[in-house]
């Protein structure tokens, strides 16, 4: 089943999708996650530059919420890649 949250992040709600009690978020969720546009978190994991994400299908990726703060701490501790 899918459960919906709303969640503030850095003045923007955005949508916090659980499927299957697993945390994750699509491009437009990592987007508004990180507060960046949706082509360059396809820009960035395509660099490298985000934690790599789990393709579902062929038009479908998402990232785990977990992955994206850890990515997010290191960063702000200097020791990520952005």
């Amino acid at each position: 089943s899918r459960v919906v949250q709303k969640k503030l992040v850095s003045g923007f709600f955005m949508k916090d999708v659980t499927l299957n009690s697993r945390k994750t978020l699509r491009a437009k969720g990592v987007a508004a996650y990180y507060g960046l546009g949706v082509a360059t978190v396809w820009r960035w994991a395509k660099e490298g530059k985000l934690p790599k994400g789990t393709r579902l299908s062929p038009r479908v990726t998402v990232w785990r919420i977990e992955d994206l703060e850890q990515f997010l701490n290191q960063a702000a501790q200097g020791q990520g890649a952005v």
